[in-house]
């Protein structure tokens, strides 16, 4: 698990705080892809699994970060 944790009162814009670090972690993901993969379903795991790779399952540490927005949350499992 990758999790992405953003101190809530350390930012005045937590959700811009946890999009730069999604961002720099799928862009690592992309650098090192034929050491790790991301997943977002069970196939991936699978998939994973069966390469030999490291599964990158990122998470949000801090839920508040989203405020409630369920289409921040969607966004979030692209």
């Amino acid at each position: 698990d990758f999790a992405l944790f953003i101190n809530m009162g350390e930012t005045n814009d937590p959700y811009g705080r946890y999009e730069e670090m999604r961002n720099l972690c799928v862009s690592q993901i992309h650098n090192y892809g034929e050491h790790i993969q991301h997943v977002l379903s069970y196939q991936d795991v699978e998939s994973v699994y069966k390469s030999g790779k490291i599964g990158a399952l990122m998470s949000i540490e801090e839920g508040g970060v989203l405020g409630g927005d369920l289409n921040k949350l969607k966004q979030a499992y692209q």
